[in-house]
């Protein structure tokens, strides 16, 4: 899946009153930055500037040398612009936000940086022009976070992002998620039997491994691992693609990665300049850190010959971050009376993933590409029904009938999600169902079918919708449900109640998982290459 277009876009309002910016007397490398943005837009006739555009802006802006120095244009690096474009964010001057638009006569999904005000900028450059950079009793920063763009050079990856990385999962930690919490269980031990395929299956536990308070991961908190994901993965390719340029052997990333908490939140969808955010961001990188998984594979192959050093080790432990490292930087707290205060937070992160995600993302056909939406879902189960769906369902045909994947509600909840309660389960996965049919509205798919409400208003379990590039069809069929649990040799062990039927498909249609997606287009020009006679 190709990256969004970055575009950058300048509201009438801010070309009207960049002659207070001006006034300011003081050089900064911020304030040259925006200058130079507005005067390309005036000088292209533009409010919309793509990546070029703003380039050429930035080179041919000419800032004064000093001491000596000739002068010279602004820095187009990828780490500097991103730089900008965050402090932008931070002080309230720029919105960054994904949206559809229309580009050559193309649909195609972009990065809208917008500056839409000067009252931030302003406001921060003469709050730094009216005090000195380091006020008495506040310690200098240290390298990591005033070097930040050459730590790579120190050693260590740097993760980056805009807003518009592609998220990816993988296999192992996929399976173990089926272990976490949903928001409405409140253990802190989980045991949980996962049955991988018919007669295979692995035994896990789930706890915390150090932070008082910290908790068991949410499923929820897969926002924050396909984010994640997705900025190793970006690293690493951005890393190979120079090796066709590069006669140098090729250098693998680093497996020390750092992160701004700034990034990964706007990663997520939320606004990363409001504190609240931040912190509830860093409160899932915690629960990442802090929550073990401990596994029992005796009675599964597939896992042992996976995930284990040796398919003779039948135990192991596993946390999707094993080291972790993080300084403080400085931020600006408003009060209600518009007094600001200097306060000190947890910022700039360094991490260390687990081998099996470091391997999966920096390794060809391991890593299983997301739809871009799960970077912000927020509900729980949509996240482990798409851990779960893509494995089992697949994301290629199969040859199998439609039928194939057909379950009852109560088998369908031990298959997927055996750690939470049945009431717990259905409950969600109705509240998925009806969010789903209402977004056909304004996304319809063609095999979706409308569900009908009773007269409380409550779903009548009769209808398809549609989740992340698969179907799920629900049916009340006694008929059908007894001969399910009569094929699953469950029958005696049902209560009074019948469960609805479930029928999952894929999608062939879907830009993800469907026929033509690139992951299916690749394993078909593959093949034909395979097929094709030597000459």
């Amino acid at each position: 899946m190709p990256r969004p277009t970055a575009l950058y876009e300048i509201q009438p309002q801010v070309s009207q009153s960049v002659h207070e910016l001006l006034s300011i007397p003081q050089g900064s490398g911020l304030k040259e930055f925006v200058v130079a943005m507005i005067n390309g837009s005036v000088a292209l006739n533009k409010r919309v500037l793509n990546r070029e555009e703003l380039n050429q802006s930035l080179q041919s802006h000419v800032v004064p040398g000093s001491g000596g120095e000739s002068s010279k244009g602004l820095s187009t690096a990828n780490s500097m612009i991103s730089r900008r474009v965050q402090e932008l964010e931070s002080v309230g001057s720029m919105r960054i936000y994904p949206e559809y638009r229309e580009i050559a006569g193309k649909r195609r999904k972009c990065t809208v940086h917008q500056l839409n005000n000067l009252s931030g900028v302003l406001a921060h450059l003469q709050a730094a022009a009216n005090k000195s950079p380091s006020p008495q009793g506040r310690p200098k920063l240290n390298d990591l976070v005033v070097y930040s763009e050459f730590l790579e050079g120190k050693g260590i990856t740097r993760l980056e992002g805009e807003g518009d990385v592609v998220p990816y999962t993988e296999g192992a930690f996929g399976i173990l998620e089926a272990a976490a919490r949903s928001r409405a269980d409140k253990e802190k031990l989980i045991n949980c039997r996962y049955f991988i395929k018919k007669n295979d299956y692995v035994d896990i536990t789930t706890a915390t491994s150090t932070k008082e308070g910290a908790g068991i991961m949410y499923s929820s908190d897969q926002r924050v691992i396909q984010a994640l994901n997705g900025m190793l993965k970006q690293a690493n390719d951005d890393k190979q693609s120079d090796l066709f340029n590069d006669p140098a052997p090729a250098k693998m990333i680093n497996e020390y990665c750092f992160f701004d908490i700034y990034e990964l939140t706007r990663e997520i969808g939320l606004v990363s300049n409001v504190k609240e955010n931040r912190d509830n961001v860093l409160r899932m990188v915690e629960r990442l850190k802090d929550t073990q998984f401990s596994v029992d594979a005796t009675q599964s192959e597939y896992w042992r010959q996976r995930y284990m050093p040796d398919s003779r080790f039948t135990k192991g432990d596993y946390s999707y971050i094993t080291e972790f490292y993080s300084a403080e930087d400085w931020y600006e707290r408003v009060d209600e009376d518009g007094q600001t205060t200097q306060l000190m937070e947890e910022r700039y992160f360094v991490v260390k993933f687990h081998p099996l995600i470091f391997n999966a993302m920096t390794s060809p056909q391991l890593a299983f590409i997301s739809h871009d939406s799960l970077k912000r879902e927020r509900l729980d189960l949509v996240h482990r029904l798409n851990n779960w769906v893509k494995p089992t369902v697949g994301v290629r045909d199969k040859g199998y009938g439609r039928d194939h994947h057909r379950y009852t509600l109560d088998i369908f909840h031990q298959r997927v999600r055996p750690s939470s309660r049945l009431d717990n389960f259905e409950r969600q996965f109705y509240n998925v169902a009806r969010r789903q049919d209402e977004m056909e509205d304004q996304e319809p798919h063609a095999e979706s079918v409308r569900f009908q409400y009773d007269e409380k208003g409550k779903l009548i379990p009769n209808g398809v919708f549609w989740l992340n590039g698969y179907y799920y069809q629900l049916e009340l069929n006694k008929e059908l449900a007894e001969e399910i649990y009569r094929k699953t040799r469950t029958l005696k062990k049902r209560r009074l109640k019948t469960y609805p039927v479930i029928t999952i498909w894929r999608d062939r249609h879907d830009e993800i998982v469907g026929d033509n997606s690139a992951h299916n287009l690749a394993l078909r020009r593959q093949m034909q290459a395979l097929l094709e006679p030597e000459e």
